[in-house]
């Protein structure tokens, strides 16, 4: 019985020996386990960190891009209203030179019936100046003339009186 008892009792303390190791490993595995809980519960709070930070920045990066899109929106609005003015302006300025060209052509017209004008006006002068010359001349020689024949009426007077005296 004693031997009964002793190897119950050796029974028992191999039991609680195994008891004991495996408290001491379970203790050994609850303390790696309380370690890779902290780990993975500051990892959880990390990654929770930055998924609250980038959801941060995409707010801000969609803010930014409903301001850049309206931008481009004002930007395309205005970039058509220059291209229209533009347009309106190229036809403005076809306009003009087409005018310009009309207006060139009509001055080369006026100057060169000016010119044809003057030539004629030069003309007309030297005509003049030849009438006058020859005016002076014709008046000289009706002069003359008149000259002549009043000595050639003296003179036949003269001759008349002198054939009455001697008829006479």
């Amino acid at each position: 019985m004693l031997n009964q008892k002793e190897k119950v009792l050796l029974e028992t303390a191999k039991t609680f020996h195994a008891l004991h190791t495996e408290k001491k490993e379970l203790q050994r595995t609850a303390e790696d386990l309380k370690v890779r809980y902290e780990d993975a519960k500051g990892k959880l709070e990390e990654q929770a960190n930055q998924i609250f930070k980038l959801s941060s920045d995409k707010d801000r990066q969609n803010e930014e891009l409903g301001c850049l899109y309206e931008a481009n929106q004002k930007l395309e609005s205005e970039r058509k209203y220059l291209h229209q003015e533009l347009e309106e302006t190229k036809l403005k300025e076809k306009k003009l030179s087409h005018e310009v060209h009309e207006g060139i052509s009509e001055i080369e017209q006026w100057e060169t019936e000016a010119a044809a004008l003057y030539a004629e006006l030069q003309i007309s002068v030297v005509n003049e100046t030849l009438f006058e010359g020859k005016a002076s001349e014709l008046a000289d020689t009706c002069e003359d003339l008149e000259h002549t024949n009043n000595s050639k009426d003296m003179e036949s007077e003269q001759l008349k009186e002198l054939v009455s005296k001697l008829q006479g």
